[in-house]
């Protein structure tokens, strides 16, 4: 018999106890279909402003030097890059502490308002210079949604992922980012050529902006039909209360002794079974 008090019968809530609640491959699949179609959409919107820049710069810049308006645009949509390190932080650790679901839930309504709201300034000869500052800041938001977005949609990916099958499904994170860049571009270029030069100009640049309404939905289907991931569901039962240990149960109780014929750990082990059967929860 075993004189150590390491064993896995007291430990209620420690890493070593196994975790039941596995998901089924049909949950697996809907839970990654739905992050890799919102991952789409999420890099599209980031995308898009890039394939209509030359417009953006007509309509939200002085027009007087074409060059400076165009150099102000660029820079502008550099700024959604500044921004990303600190939705990755920012964004990771809330998914860290609020769970993977919750972040990436902010992460596409975000997203979905920077980008309708760039659809919906009005150009700078209707407000003037408050047309360039309302874009920088939806475009701030844009990119601090993609920061958090690239961790938060990995970690929920591979966390729904089947076992022996998480690399592959962690690759199509970086594919839905490439796909979104492609919907991107393809959208621009329809637009370009059912439009004319003069309406897209006008107005048909912002009809891509305003697509990405598209991702509220896909927001709404996840909060509602979509779960946590298991791994992040582990993590909490460990660390809920009610499962931990309680204190001092490995210690072997009064009555026994060497003449009792068991040893001190099997009557603490003992003690700590009959704990975990009969407490609530």
């Amino acid at each position: 018999m075993s004189t150590s008090r390491d064993t896995g019968d007291w430990s209620l809530g420690s890493s070593q106890q196994p975790y039941d609640a596995a998901p089924s491959h049909g949950e697996s699949w809907r839970a990654v279909s739905a992050a890799i179609v919102g991952n789409i959409l999420e890099w599209y919107d980031f995308a898009i402003y890039g394939y209509v820049a030359t417009i953006i710069a007509h309509n939200f810049f002085p027009s007087g030097d074409q060059v400076g308006a165009l150099l102000a645009t660029f820079a502008t949509f550099g700024i959604g890059f500044v921004a990303r390190p600190l939705g990755g932080i920012i964004i990771g650790r809330m998914g860290d502490t609020r769970g993977r679901k919750a972040a990436l839930l902010l992460t596409i309504f975000l997203m979905a308002i920077g980008t309708v709201g760039i659809g919906l300034i009005p150009s700078y000869n209707s407000i003037g210079v408050l047309a360039p500052l309302l874009l920088v800041i939806c475009r701030l938001m844009q990119g601090f949604a993609a920061g958090g977005e690239w961790g938060g949609a990995t970690a929920f990916i591979v966390e729904w992922a089947p076992e022996k099958r998480r690399g592959f499904f962690g690759s199509f994170q970086q594919a839905s980012v490439a796909g979104g860049l492609l919907l991107g571009s393809a959208i621009a270029a329809l637009c370009s050529t059912l439009l004319s030069a003069d309406q897209m100009e006008a107005w048909g640049w912002r009809i891509p902006f305003l697509l990405g309404i598209i991702l509220v939905p896909v927001g709404i289907y996840m909060r509602s039909d979509i779960k946590e991931t298991p791994a992040y569901r582990q993590s909490e039962e460990e660390a809920s209360p009610s499962t931990q240990r309680p204190a001092g149960c490995w210690r072997p109780r009064p009555s026994a002794s060497p003449s009792s014929g068991r040893s001190p750990t099997i009557s603490s082990s003992i003690t700590c079974r009959h704990l975990r059967r009969n407490m609530p929860g």
